[in-house]
């Protein structure tokens, strides 16, 4: 392999290499998917939270409503039972308002029995919801983490490669400068592979048979041979 091919070929190299970081680094996971299913399960919490403060609010206020109901009917039955109240039509309202606040005081304590209940399973969707979001938080964190020592690591390698193929481009060019732009002009027509090596006497990338003759004339290095194939530029198998 002559000095041009050779440095051509080291060139190829560098630039898949290049290629191949930046797919990398484009493929890395970001943790979108990770903050979105943490982002629900957050949600999940906040609803359920919520929740539980709008059943122990009701809670609250049914037991002071139970404490009002309960504090009223002693004064009415105070006022009943003192000997104050002689006129029959006025006990008899007063026993009514009585049997009307009990009736309240019961659906008021049955209400209140419901919310306890409601009260405790709220409770424990509030500690299921909890250990799923810090789960779930973790998971995000871990994996941004992770995502943050590999990034920092392909781009450091990334710039290595971006320097070394500033030096070999200078290389190819001082060994011959219609090389060089030869293959810049294929590399973006070709997927960023303008060049090929033969392997077993076929294209190293498309893999079609070479005839002998353009074997020869690849392996003396004379001329620029390309692929009938793919039209990648052809240089000999290392």
């Amino acid at each position: 392999m002559t000095t041009a091919f050779r440095e051509l070929w080291a060139l190829q190299q560098i630039d898949s290499r290049i290629q191949e970081l930046q797919r990398e680094l484009s493929a890395l996971d970001t943790g979108a998917q990770a903050g979105r299913v943490r982002d629900a399960a957050r949600a999940k919490l906040d609803s359920s939270t919520a929740e539980l403060r709008r059943i122990e609010s009701e809670l609250a206020d049914t037991e002071l409503a139970i404490k009002s109901t309960e504090a009223r009917i002693r004064e009415i039955e105070g006022r009943m039972y003192s000997g104050k109240v002689t006129n029959p039509k006025e006990l008899e309202s007063l026993s009514q308002e009585v049997d009307m606040l009990k009736r309240n005081q019961d659906r008021l304590e049955t209400r209140e029995l419901e919310l306890l209940d409601e009260q405790e399973k709220a409770k424990e969707t509030v500690a299921r919801a909890r250990i799923l979001f810090q789960r779930k938080q973790k998971e995000y964190d871990d994996t941004v983490a992770a995502t943050g020592a590999r990034r920092a690591g392909l781009e450091d390698e990334l710039k290595r490669a971006q320097a070394s193929r500033e030096e070999q481009e200078e290389r190819l060019k001082a060994a011959s400068g219609d090389l060089f732009r030869r293959y810049e002009t294929l590399r973006p027509k070709l997927g960023g592979v303008a060049v090929a090596p033969v392997q077993g006497g076929c294209c190293g990338a498309c893999k079609v048979r070479i005839s002998s003759q353009l074997l020869a004339a690849i392996e003396k290095g004379e001329a620029v041979v390309s692929c009938d194939s793919c039209a990648r530029i052809l240089v000999p198998g290392e």
